[in-house]
Formats: C-alpha cells, structure tokens, sequence
C-alpha cells in the first residue's frame, strides 16, 4: 500500500509536548504535515515538569512546527488564532490534553472535580469549536478526541471518567454535524504509559504497562484516523499496544411486558433483561427508537415518523 502522507496538512495536538501527544506529532510530522504542539505544562507531580515542553519537543521536530501554551479550558480560540496566524489553515485537531483527577466521590473538593471535567469537556468543545469553520474550510478536516475505558467503571476516579464519558458523546454528536461538511470526528481510549498512568499506585502495573504499552505503539492508529483516505466517522477504538478494537454503545432485545407490567413481573424477569443474544448497535437517536419498536413488534401498520434525525437536527438548529 502506498505510505500515508500528510503533506500540506496542518495538525493541532492538544497536550502535545509529551507522551502520546508527542508520539502522535512526531509521527505527523515524519509524514508531512504541519505541527501546532499545544501544552500548557501543568505541573501534576509526576517529576516531568519542565517549563515549556512544546518548544522542547518543536526544537527537536524543527520544520513547519511551532509550539503553544494556552489553556485550551479558557483559550481555546486563541490556541486556533495562533495557529492561523502561524501555519495558515487547520486540517486536523487531535485533543489529547487530560487531567487526572481522584479520590472518594463525597470527599472531592468541587472544584478539583470540576477542574477534571473542565479539561476534558471544555477543553475538547472549546478548541473544535474555534476550529470547526476551518476544518470545514479545509475539505476533509479529521477530528480526534480523547476518551478512556475507564468509562467502562472504576472507583475513585469519578471526574475523570465523568468527563471521558462525556467526550464519548461529544464524539457521537459532531460526527453526525461533521459528516455533511466533511469533517469525520472519532474519539479512543487509549492504554499508554504517560505522566498519568505513571501516578498509578501500583509498581508492578506502571512496569507492565512500560514495558508494553508505549505511545508510539498508539500513535500509527490516531495517524490513520487522521489520514484524508479514511471515511471512519463516529466511532470509538480501545486502542494499545499495537492492538485496536472498536468501542460501541449498543442496545440488548429487552423485555417487553403488556401496559409495563407490575414490579413483581420485572424481578421475575431479571435474567432476560439481561440477555444480550440479538443486541443492535443503534447508528443515531432515530435509530435507537425504531429498534425499541421493533422488539415490541411494531407498534401497529402507521409511519413512526415522516423525517430523519439529521433532518430533525437541521430543523432545529435553524429555529434557534
């Protein structure tokens, strides 16, 4: 197969001066393309806390590169003024920048909660809002954002995972306005050793995950959902170690009780609510329901609707 290239191409990567947002402009900029290496070097005790990693890391790309510090919570526009400023056109936004956040749910300050969530929800809308005209602007613009199996549950850890969970439903949403204009916005949760990871309590997993789960064995993936060949759009990959598999929200058949039944009728039927044989993966809101429908059998001869969700979306988006 030919070599993906990104000539051309101009790339903004949140979080870029170390770990997997490194891994990931090194690998754009091997291939062609243009790098804005944003980092705001916050310092999370992790003993790398140099004072300007995105000009380290610009000094060691050199080329068409240049390095950023805003805040992408609070700065997010200028963090994309600077980059047009720069390098002209944006083709390509990679938010990458996190923020750990910890502790029993009762005992969190508010605003460290907060403070989790901001990084990940307002910091994700905050830059591809600025950028969106100009990933339309572009033709083929590529989104990718930053969610984490931690969705899938863990104790401790609930701003984290309330705000990757929400960068998940971010993903979903944008896919379907990007779409139309040619933009494909996918999200991963990727599985690396990186300042983050290397806070976790626990020696033996940190020297598992050194050993095998190094960025640059995510960066070829995120590169490939970058790449103006590649029509994914709306989805979500576990990726790690070479390995990349997909996420996805999908529905179980259910159990459907006459008029919904009485309590008692639902306790006796915990086992089949359960049972996952014959799921779908819904592909939008509208899809869901006639899914719903066609488990309680269809719901009588009539149309369920006369629109399609996208049409739903245009209309309301025009009355607002």
């Amino acid at each position: 197969m030919q070599e993906l290239r990104y000539d051309g191409k101009v790339a903004i990567v949140t979080g870029g001066g170390r770990g997997l947002g490194a891994a990931y402009a090194r690998l754009l900029a091997s291939r062609g393309a243009s790098l804005v290496v944003n980092d705001a070097a916050v310092d999370i005790g992790s003993g790398d806390e140099r004072p300007d990693p995105a000009a380290d890391l610009v000094a060691e790309l050199g080329g068409l590169a240049v390095a950023d510090g805003h805040d992408v919570v609070t700065d997010g526009a200028a963090l994309v003024e600077h980059a047009l400023d720069a390098l002209g056109r944006i083709d390509i936004v990679i938010n990458n920048a996190g923020f750990a956040g910890g502790g029993a749910f009762h005992e969190i300050p508010e605003a460290d909660f907060d403070r989790a969530c901001d990084v990940h929800i307002r910091g994700t809308r905050s830059v591809l809002r600025a950028a969106w005209p100009h990933l339309v602007r572009s033709g083929a613009g590529r989104v990718v954002n930053t969610s984490s199996a931690s969705v899938f549950g863990t104790a401790g850890t609930s701003p984290y995972i309330t705000g990757k969970a929400a960068v998940f439903g971010l993903t979903r949403a944008l896919a379907h306005e990007g779409r139309p204009v040619g933009i494909n916005v996918n999200s991963i949760m990727p599985s690396a050793f990186t300042r983050l990871t290397a806070l976790v309590p626990d020696d033996t997993f940190r020297e598992f995950l050194a050993t095998h789960f190094q960025p640059e064995r995510v960066a070829p993936f995120v590169a490939w959902l970058c790449h103006t060949s590649t029509e994914v759009n709306g989805e979500c990959f576990s990726v790690g170690a070479g390995r990349a598999a997909r996420v996805f929200l999908a529905e179980a058949p259910g159990v459907a009780l006459p008029g919904g039944g009485q309590p008692e009728d639902w306790a006796e039927r915990v086992d089949d609510l359960f049972a996952i044989e014959g799921f779908g993966i819904p592909s939008d809101m509208l899809n869901e329901v006639v899914y719903q429908v066609e488990q309680l059998g269809g719901l009588g001869e009539g149309p369920m609707t006369s629109m399609e969700s996208g049409e739903w979306s245009a209309k309301r988006a025009s009355s607002t």
